[in-house]
């Protein structure tokens, strides 16, 4: 093989590798940038400022040391003083210091590139040192020969050139890709100047309890039902229907009428016998058994759903102006902790002697 021929086969193999290397610079450029991870670290420092209250707490919300009221439980005392019933609501309360606190706000997001960085930062350089050989060597990337000017055979350069100017251009991509995926993968640092909440352990509340005023209390005695809202003080005032009072009346004059009647048989059976001495006309009646009413008591008008307490109406009316009827409610706490076992059993009715 002579020495044109060979320099032709060696150009032949030049050519078809630097097509080879072109097209993988092609493909890896088409096929996208590098994969970029990130992770995500957030730092609070503390920062000069006052810390202040939130102004999204509302300010019934707030106790007079400005702390968050974070519970309620509702006391209610009742009196029954004739047919007037008196309901005093009172709101036990628990309270947590809420504060926000100015901090600055840090938050580095570092960023890590795959592999394919370094692939494109190689191929670029790859591409760039076969540019420079073709425009160094253009004979050795041509397999085309051509005669000069003297009709001597001669390489064509302008294969030489053409490639070198391609791989030009897939180097300048290969190394853009790469640049703009390094600027991609640098960290970035942004603090915001904001403030934190920080929330302080459970605590009584100033003061401790409080009338709950605006609440509206309804009064339930099987059908009937009445309702009002209490005072600035806590207090609501209920008049009871006259129709339970005089219900209770008619049952005792009716126990009057029987035993008057049992008394008149009694003393007709016995008229033939030895009359015994007769009881004295000014010795008291046996005083009919005292009587009750189951009553509700439902209390709503805060955002918690509304409170049902039992408790009994004393029968008749009359017998709790004297010795008025009382007790105390217990509601249980509307907080998110487990609320306090309820005591809902009413003090025991006193009773009065029968005039």
């Amino acid at each position: 093989m002579s020495g044109a021929e060979l320099r032709t086969a060696a150009g032949s193999l030049v050519h078809r590798s630097t097509l080879l290397v072109g097209l993988a610079l092609t493909t890896t450029w088409s096929s996208g940038c590098a994969g970029i991870t990130s992770e995500r670290v957030v730092t609070l420092r503390p920062r000069p400022g006052v810390s202040r209250t939130p102004a999204s707490i509302p300010p019934r919300d707030r106790d007079a040391d400005d702390r968050k009221i974070i519970s309620r439980a509702v006391a209610a005392a009742w009196e029954q003083r004739g047919a007037t019933l008196t309901i005093e609501l009172q709101e036990r309360r628990a309270c947590q210091r809420v504060e926000s606190v100015p901090v600055l706000r840090e938050e580095r997001v570092v960023r890590r590139a795959d592999a394919a960085l370094y692939v494109e930062y190689a191929l670029a350089a790859a591409a760039y040192a076969i540019a420079a050989f073709a425009f160094a060597q253009p004979g050795a990337l041509s397999n085309t020969v051509i005669q000069d000017d003297a009709g001597n055979p001669v390489e064509d350069p302008t294969p030489g050139y053409v490639t070198g100017g391609i791989f030009v251009a897939l180097g300048s991509g290969a190394l853009g890709a790469a640049i703009y995926d390094t600027l991609r993968a640098r960290d970035e640092v942004v603090t915001i100047a904001t403030h934190e909440l920080r929330e302080g352990p459970r605590e009584p509340c100033n003061p401790a309890s409080s009338p709950a005023a605006g609440r509206r209390v309804t009064l339930s005695i099987g059908p009937y039902r009445d309702q009002v809202r209490t005072s600035s003080d806590g207090v609501a005032h209920f008049v009871l229907p006259a129709a339970l009072d005089l219900l209770e009346a008619e049952v005792d004059a009716d126990a009057d009428a029987d035993a008057d009647a049992d008394t008149s048989d009694a003393e007709l059976d016995t008229a033939s016998a030895p009359r015994e001495p007769a009881p004295s006309e000014t010795a008291a009646r046996e005083p009919a058994s005292d009587a009750s009413l189951a009553a509700t008591l439902t209390i709503e008008g805060s955002a918690e759903p509304p409170l049902t307490l039992p408790f009994r109406v004393a029968l008749p009316y009359k017998r709790t102006l004297n010795a008025p009827a009382r007790g105390r409610l217990n509601a249980p706490a509307s907080s998110p902790s487990p609320p306090p076992t309820p005591a809902n059993a009413p003090e025991p009715v006193p009773r009065s002697e029968p005039p």
